[in-house]
């Protein structure tokens, strides 16, 4: 870890923020928000911000759950937020995998430095053995669906918001995939994919434009290589058979799926035939109806996170619970 800062807000919460150097020698920014001391823990959230976002945007949903006895912990991608650039280029993937990697050492330093760097002892005793659950939110449910199928970290349970894990074909993006192995090696720095549709973002109109004005989130076109880096993830996830194995390791840790209907970013129709397919043991589909892409800032965003706060309550009870809910 090459720095932390730990400071304390109005409510006694503590906040970290910090860089590590990953295993490319890359600096990469985290941020993490602990209830105040006078809170029961319920356990630790791991949470994966989407294409072009940063853990930033996403403060007042770590704020909202530190509430109810849950840490939030993120980290910008390489190419993110106060991340490093990789090739100088913003949102530049080189690698998914490589992604994964600095996923499974930000949740190592999480464990094994983080929850016992603000108040020393004291965390030790209040985190030792809670439950660690995954949150990702668009592409971030992608990564979070990896990491857990990489079975590297004991996960108790796993939040998929607006997951992008599928796309509807089109004539169009056919043919884009059959060009894509030779664009790839021959442009793979070309920002040739369409970004984020800002219509379909949310319906609050000052959220849309808190996004396209905000210096750290890139809403432009994709490289190449990015974008054929997410397919392949994709492609993953649908050949993953763990999934849908009711008797494997991953079906064994309770899912909650989250999805507006009116969501045209992702792809809605995916989110309910991977529900279905799943061979989860414990799982739920909470459909926000009329909700767009960007369901934390939706102007029904405290709505919905009271809804998934229900949710992780009723499976993480915590020793002691007190809760606002």
């Amino acid at each position: 870890m090459e720095s932390v800062q730990v400071l304390r807000d109005a409510q006694e919460r503590y906040v970290l923020q910090g860089r590590f150097r990953n295993a490319r020698n890359q600096l990469v920014a985290f941020y993490g928000i602990l209830p105040a001391p006078s809170h029961s823990v319920r356990g630790i959230i791991l949470f994966f911000h989407g294409i072009g976002e940063y853990a930033g945007r996403f403060v007042h949903v770590f704020q909202y759950l530190s509430e109810i006895g849950f840490a939030s912990f993120s980290y910008d991608y390489v190419g993110h937020g106060h991340s490093q650039n990789d090739h100088n280029l913003r949102a530049h993937m080189e690698r998914f995998q490589y992604i994964l990697d600095d996923c499974h050492q930000y949740a190592a330093l999480v464990k094994d430095e983080l929850l016992y760097k603000a108040h020393n002892v004291l965390l030790e005793k209040k985190y030792s053995h809670k439950p660690f659950i995954v949150m990702g939110i668009s592409f971030g449910a992608l990564v979070g669906l990896h990491f857990v199928l990489s079975e590297r970290h004991r996960v108790n349970g796993l939040v998929l918001v607006s997951p992008a894990i599928s796309v509807e074909y089109t004539p169009i993006l056919r043919f884009q995939q059959a060009l894509a192995t030779v664009l790839v090696t021959l442009l793979p720095n070309a920002p040739l994919v369409p970004g984020v549709n800002m219509q379909g973002l949310s319906k609050d109109k000052q959220a849309v434009r808190e996004y396209i004005g905000d210096p750290l989130i890139y809403a432009s076109n994709l490289t190449v290589r990015t974008g054929f880096e997410i397919l392949q993830a994709m492609r993953s996830i649908k050949e993953a058979a763990e999934l849908y194995k009711s008797s494997s390791a991953f079906s064994r840790v309770p899912l909650l799926l989250v999805q507006g209907t009116e969501d045209i970013v992702t792809s809605v129709r995916s989110a309910e035939r991977f529900f279905d397919r799943i061979g989860s043991n414990d799982k739920t589909f909470q459909v926000v109806n009329g909700g767009y892409h960007c369901l934390f800032h939706e102007p029904e965003k405290m709505h919905i996170l009271h809804r998934i706060s229900l949710w992780l309550v009723s499976r993480f009870p915590g020793d002691n619970p007190t809760s606002k809910l």
